[in-house]
């Protein structure tokens, strides 16, 4: 019998998840659009105050957990866990999104990615809706014709974005942009990233917000975990 805490849970899935996004863009980047949308979704799950991101490159520690997120069940952890996943789905276009959860979910310790699917992670549905996405883009860009890339900000993709061209990713944490920097040295795009997430975020929900599944402190009870 296995017993894996919430810190360790959650270390591990949002490590993975940065990594896996890292990949398609940079280590910066990845750490960036995650934070932000941890950040946003903190209206929602407030025990996300315990997860924060670590932008230095001298470390591999990109995800620091407070050993308080133990003490919340498990199956909201999930819920808020999935969510974050859900809004990186969401940005990804075309075919970049097809294996996005198979690179992701690869990597995740074996016993805690057995047991996802009961705190209500469920991966293979992800994937599912994930080609739905892609096979509803393609109809809508064969019938209408439809731009890829659009000059507003909330139709940006963020992962999707041409990367051949960026050197570096500034972030500022504090009004949650990115600029994005060439091999030059000079600007490419600055991105505002809480707009982008909020605009994901309310795709999600329909209005950006579901009551009936808001976590609040009264939840606080008894440490959640996986056993196995």
């Amino acid at each position: 019998m296995i017993k894996f805490r919430n810190v360790d849970i959650v270390r591990d899935i949002l490590t993975n998840l940065c990594n896996a996004v890292g990949n398609r863009t940079t280590r910066n980047f990845a750490v960036a659009i995650v934070d932000t949308i941890t950040n946003t979704l903190k209206k929602k799950y407030t025990f996300l105050e315990y997860i924060s991101y670590n932008t230095d490159h001298n470390t591999e520690d990109l995800v620091i957990v407070d050993s308080k997120i133990n003490f919340i069940d498990s199956m909201f952890i999930g819920r808020a866990l999935e969510a974050i996943i859900k809004v990186v789905c969401l940005d990804l276009r075309d075919k970049a999104g097809l294996n996005f959860i198979n690179d992701f979910e690869k990597n995740i310790n074996e016993d805690i990615r057995s047991g996802l699917y009961d705190i209500g992670i469920d991966l293979a549905l992800l994937k599912v809706q994930q080609h739905y996405l892609y096979r509803q883009q393609k109809r809508i860009k064969s019938a209408q014709g439809y731009k890829y890339h659009s000059t507003t900000s909330e139709s940006k993709s963020l992962l999707d974005y041409s990367w051949d061209n960026v050197s570096d990713c500034v972030y500022d944490a504090v009004n949650r942009t990115c600029s994005l920097i060439d091999k030059d040295g000079n600007l490419l795009d600055r991105i505002d990233l809480d707009k982008i997430v909020g605009q994901h975020l309310k795709n999600l929900t329909g209005n950006g917000s579901n009551n009936n599944s808001n976590y609040n402190r009264e939840n606080d009870k008894r440490p959640g975990e996986i056993i196995r």
